[in-house]
């Protein structure tokens, strides 16, 4: 089941899903750990979880002007919660977003059917997909 959590929320949440971010920022990010807790309680983050009924998996996306980036993908047995991303996706187009990205591994590209458009200043992979 997707969960998502308003601003307020953040504090309450944040001890669970810190190492799911943690390990997620340890790859390779422009954000720390402090930019994302910052920017959740300043709205400037959206925070999903999946959980059945344990956490499985953190998401924390980011509104561009036409984008919505997946800043934060991380979990354990993506099975049984990969397949709710086109919720996700369905959100972002609803709220205006032309595509989605996020900057990773190349597994990423596989494993959610975006494609690679390049690599950002990290050398992480730029992978987007049309919406």
């Amino acid at each position: 089941m997707i969960v998502t959590y308003q601003k307020e929320q953040t504090p309450f949440v944040w001890d669970k899903v810190e190492p799911f971010i943690e390990k997620a920022l340890d790859r390779g990010s422009i954000f720390t750990k402090e930019d994302i807790y910052d920017g959740l309680r300043h709205e400037l983050f959206q925070l999903w979880t999946w959980q059945n009924p344990e956490l499985k998996a953190v998401l924390v996306t980011q509104l561009t002007v036409d984008a919505c980036y997946m800043a934060v993908l991380s979990g354990s047995h993506m099975q049984e919660w990969i397949d709710e991303l086109p919720g996700i996706e369905e959100w972002a187009k609803s709220v205006g977003c032309k595509k989605m990205k996020i900057h990773g591994r190349k597994g990423w590209s596989r494993i959610l059917g975006y494609e690679i458009t390049g690599k950002d200043e990290l050398n992480l992979y730029i992978c987007e997909k049309t919406l």
